[in-house]
């Protein structure tokens, strides 16, 4: 009698321990899946701020693009000064003169550069191809004097904190939320012609 007593304590936590030893596994599995789940939302932030940068890097070459055909052409800064240009607007107009095989005025050559311009922006076809790139792309050319200010916005990822007070920088969905706009100015000074 006392071996039969003894056996069968001795049973007894051995499938006690069996429970433990899945419950063990169960909670393993859990600490498992949150660590692949916390991995896996800092790949996406990584992601997302990479795609963040290259639209700020291509939106910083298209503004310089602009600033630096200005520079070249400073008798005609009026001429480069115009509302929004992009995806919000109607495409402008071809110039009559393509200045890249032919003479040109200034004036022409202001024309031509932002026709060119606006097509590269907005991912335009054939040899006038752009980037395209930026998620909805639009463009504003102010200023007064000879200040110069572009500003390039486009769709982006993450939300923006500041207040969207230029016309190519707002923009709302169809149940007037605000979209996150993404936002990149500059301003130049052109020195005009001695």
């Amino acid at each position: 009698m006392c071996g039969c007593l003894a056996a069968g304590r001795a049973a007894w936590p051995s499938r006690r321990l069996q429970g433990i030893a899945l419950l063990e596994l169960l909670i393993a599995l859990c600490i498992f899946s949150i660590g692949m789940l916390g991995l896996l939302s800092a790949q996406l932030a990584g992601k997302r701020a990479g795609f963040d940068a290259l639209q700020r890097s291509i939106a910083t070459g298209f503004a310089r693009d602009i600033l630096e055909r200005i520079h070249a052409n400073p008798a005609h800064v009026q001429a480069y000064r115009l509302g929004v240009v992009g995806e919000s607007g109607e495409p402008l107009p071809e110039p009559v003169v393509d200045c890249d095989s032919s003479e040109c005025t200034g004036a022409e050559l202001a024309s031509f550069d932002l026709w060119q311009w606006e097509s590269r922006l907005r991912g335009g076809a054939g040899e006038r191809a752009g980037s395209g790139s930026l998620l909805s792309p639009r463009a504003c050319i102010t200023g007064a004097g000879d200040e110069v200010e572009v500003v390039v916005s486009w769709l982006g990822l993450t939300p923006v904190g500041y207040p969207q007070s230029l016309p190519c920088a707002g923009e709302e969905d169809a149940d007037g939320a605000s979209l996150p706009r993404q936002r990149l100015s500059m301003v130049t000074r052109v020195a005009g012609p001695p």
